[in-house]
């Protein structure tokens, strides 16, 4: 099977996920902190829904701009190096979809 080829600009589009998704990437991040698990919901609030069947989990839009201030609060409260090791463009992979792929 071939593997799919993933252009720098890729890294950069918004993803499309469901809560469930973002928390099982994002949590690991967050050492048990709540107020950080918390963060997560409240970032893919930010997002914008889009249409899914009803047998399935919402799904929003989450956008690089939003994730990298969600991102910078989590850095800086948790300690992580500011050096964006862990940025959008990293974490974003891990979401299967990006905007305007099924």
């Amino acid at each position: 099977m071939p593997k799919e080829i993933i252009s720098a600009a890729d890294y950069q589009k918004p993803r499309i996920v469901s809560l469930a998704e973002l928390q099982r990437v994002l949590t690991r991040y967050t050492y048990g902190a709540k107020w950080a698990e918390d963060a997560i919901v409240d970032l893919w609030k930010l997002g914008a829904p889009i249409p899914q069947p009803a047998n399935q989990p919402e799904r929003r839009i989450l956008l690089p701009g939003q994730f990298a201030k969600w991102w910078g609060e989590l850095a800086q409260r948790m300690g992580y190096a500011a050096n964006g090791r862990q940025s959008y463009n990293e974490l974003s992979p891990l979401f299967r979809t990006s905007g305007g792929m099924g």
